[in-house]
Order: structure tokens, then sequence, then C-alpha cells
């Protein structure tokens, strides 16, 4: 079958390069190709054979829009190809994610970042995941200070925390600390908000479950209820 495709579409391709070929719908693929007027020697010499079809197909479209192919043999993955071909199509600066150091998740967001102006800089950095660049990202899109957060040791929820609180424009240095898990933090934030005296409860010991009742008995005003519920939950 592959030698009649081979004769039916004139493609003219060497023994040994034919005998790698063991997907017919790579041949398909490439018989099409020579079909539209493609050089079949890119084929060759680009070692297209070892590509999966889903690949050629990306790869045909990169020739056909005069977009760089020198990635596709550089080891990314398919995903990963995505978001440099995206990038390409945008005529963004690739080079500056289209590193083995990043997932697609992270090419994603500096790709995003790049495409709104952002930058990159900041946050292109292999110690971030790409929900933590997603935050720095979208801080600097809303021009919040995110160097309140720009820190690797806060995980994402933490960051969201403490970005929001920017945007409300409270006193974020309360729960800054990455000793506080993010349910704290949106406790010590909501007080803040609420204009609440939060050193009451302001104390990575104190769980969050424990702090929302302590924001109850600050609401309510009942200070001596909450000093004895205090000496119990610290001990």
């Amino acid at each position: 079958n592959i030698y009649q495709l081979q004769i039916k579409n004139k493609i003219d391709l060497p023994d040994k390069i034919l005998n790698k070929i063991t997907d017919i719908e790579k041949l398909s693929v490439l018989s099409k190709w020579s079909n539209e007027g493609l050089d079949n020697n890119t084929f060759i010499e680009n070692k297209l054979y070892k590509f999966k079809t889903y690949e050629l197909q990306k790869f045909k479209y990169c020739i056909k829009n005069n977009l760089d192919t020198s990635y596709f043999n550089k080891g990314f993955s398919s995903l990963e190809l995505d978001e440099i071909i995206y990038g390409l199509k945008e005529k963004l600066d690739v080079s500056i994610y289209a590193n083995h150091k990043f997932d697609y998740k992270q090419m994603e967001q500096i790709r995003l970042g790049l495409l709104f102006g952002i930058d990159v800089s900041i946050y292109a950095k292999y110690e971030f995941d790409y929900e933590q660049m997603e935050q720095i990202r979208d801080g600097l899109y809303k021009d919040i200070d995110i160097s309140w957060y720009n820190n690797p040791n806060l995980n994402w929820l933490q960051m969201q925390e403490i970005r929001l609180g920017l945007k409300s424009g409270i006193e974020v240095n309360w729960y800054l600390n990455p000793n506080f898990t993010e349910k704290q933090m949106e406790q010590i934030r909501l007080g803040l908000i609420e204009k609440m005296d939060v050193s009451w409860y302001n104390n990575p010991k104190i769980s969050a479950q424990r702090m929302e009742q302590i924001r109850t008995f600050i609401k309510f005003k009942d200070f001596e209820y909450l000093k004895k519920f205090l000496v119990n939950i610290l001990k």
C-alpha cells in the first residue's frame, strides 16, 4: 500500500526513508503535502518521518504561514509546540519561553504576558508554577504592586489572597507570613475589610475556622468571652 501511494502521488523517497514510515497516515499526509506543491525534501531534511500525524499537520501549518520550524526537532511536546506556534503567529519573542524547563502551561502564561505587553521577566522563572505565574501576570496587568507577593514560597492561593487585599486597599502586611494558609489569610483579609482589630487572631496557630469564630465575637463586641476563648484555643 505504501508503494502504491508512492507511485500514485509521484512521491520520490529513497527506500531507507520509506522503510521508516510505519504509519500509513503519515504517507497520506505527505501525499496531500505533495499535491499542494510543498517540497518533499523538507520532509526528509527535517526527519518528519519520525513525527506523529498531528505534528506533521502543525509543521505544514508553519511552512504555509512562513513561521519558524526550527523548534520541531528540539524535543518539545505537542502542547508545548502549540504555545510556540501561537506565539510565532502573534509575532512574539517565543525564545523567552521556548525552554524545556517550562511546561506548556507555564509557556502559556508567559505567552499571554507578552501578548498583553507585560514585562514577563518578572515571573518567567522556573521556580514559579503556572498558577503562581497567572497571579503575578494578573496583578501586573491590573497595575497592582506584585512585589508584595512575588515570592515562590507562596502558593497561588496565598498570592491570590494578597492580590485581593491589595486590590481592596488594605494593609496586606498583616498576613504576608507564608506560615498562614490561604484560608487563614482570607479571614484576616475579611477582618481588615470590615475594619476589625485583626491582632486578636493574627496568629498562624489559630485555625481558619477559629479565626472565623473570633471575627464573629469581634463583630458583636463580645470581648470578655473572646478573651476566654483565646486562652482555651492557645493552650
